[in-house]
């Protein structure tokens, strides 16, 4: 006898039960909307199946690393985003670390002056207050420049020289992570004051 059509509809849908396993998080397949099907569930964005996944030579997520680790990166690999995660980290520890002797030197400097009344500890007070004022100008300055880099970093043009467009190198920016200038270029501008100052 012939299965009326609704029934045989009903025969061929997965169960309940069937569909609820498919759509569980960590669940290896996926129902198709297509056809109820299974499939393989996807990897990431990509859409990739965790059977042709191929191995990634990036870090894991929450992996920092290490300034060996930068230095061995092959020249292809330059900028890639695990070195400028790298650069970013740095630059705001640093901004970080100046933001806080910053606050330190101005509590350090509230000691008036004029509150001692010995005429040789008031000049040593100046003094210093003088030697602390030069310092925040030169780290309001380096402030500056981080913030530059910083922003080069979200544009994308972190680590290539200014003028020439050419690669500042991983050595040169570990020492001077706001550097702008490759090697060469630096060493023409210093050059060429240095000719000016005669």
């Amino acid at each position: 006898m012939a299965i009326p059509l609704k029934h045989e509809a009903q025969a061929r849908a997965p169960t309940q039960a069937a569909r609820d396993e498919r759509a569980r998080p960590g669940s290896a397949t996926t129902a198709s909307p297509a056809s109820g099907r299974p499939r393989a569930a996807a990897s990431g964005a990509r859409g990739v199946t965790a059977s042709t996944t191929a191995p990634t030579r990036e870090p894991p997520v929450g992996h920092s690393m290490t300034e060996q680790e930068i230095l061995a990166m092959p020249a292809k690999d330059y900028m890639n985003p695990a070195q400028l995660d790298f650069f970013r980290d740095r630059l705001l520890r640093l901004r970080r670390e100046l933001s806080e002797r910053a606050g330190q030197r101005e509590g350090d400097a509230r000691v008036g002056a004029e509150d001692l009344p010995d005429s040789t500890d008031r000049a040593t007070v100046e003094e210093q207050r003088f030697v602390a004022q030069r310092l925040a100008e030169r780290e309001a300055s380096l402030l500056g420049k981080i913030d530059a880099a910083l922003r080069r970093i979200e544009e994308g043009r972190y680590g290539y020289c200014e003028k020439t467009g050419q690669p500042i190198g991983i050595q040169r920016l570990l020492a001077r992570p706001m550097a702008t200038l490759a090697v060469e270029a630096k060493n023409d501008d210093e050059a060429r004051e240095a000719q000016y100052a005669r």
